[in-house]
């Protein structure tokens, strides 16, 4: 297998962890805001967000990612509308703080457990 194809492999599976990981603490906000109250906004976008689709390609320099999100959940981020951190916060946090430093970082570590024969080649 080439460098270069591994490398776009650990890249769609980083982003695609990351991505899921987003819409997971996206629907735990909306559950948290939509508990108590009967039906309502947080309702209603949290049974939005059990259906996000994402998908995840190589382009021609890298990987580009697509999400499909609720219209209304840019909207309840602001502070006008509730300022429910459910947007920025979530997406920035976890794309930047987490997944970034795991690409970084993390990509020997991945080829060395999951091809180890190919870094005896290498190295």
């Amino acid at each position: 297998m080439e460098l270069q194809t591994l490398k776009m492999q650990y890249f769609r599976q980083q982003i695609d962890r990351g991505i899921k990981n987003i819409i997971s603490a996206q629907q735990s906000i909306a559950r948290e805001r939509s508990a108590g109250s009967e039906g309502g906004r947080g309702k209603a976008l949290a049974d939005a967000l059990t259906n996000v689709r994402h998908s995840i390609a190589d382009s021609g320099q890298g990987v580009a990612a697509e999400v499909w999100v609720p219209l209304q959940l840019r909207f309840v981020d602001m502070k006008e509308y509730g300022n429910w951190r459910i947007y920025n916060r979530q997406v920035w946090g976890t794309l930047y703080r987490d997944t970034l430093q795991e690409v970084k970082y993390e990509f020997r570590d991945w080829v060395r457990k999951h091809f180890p024969e190919m870094l005896k080649q290498v190295e």
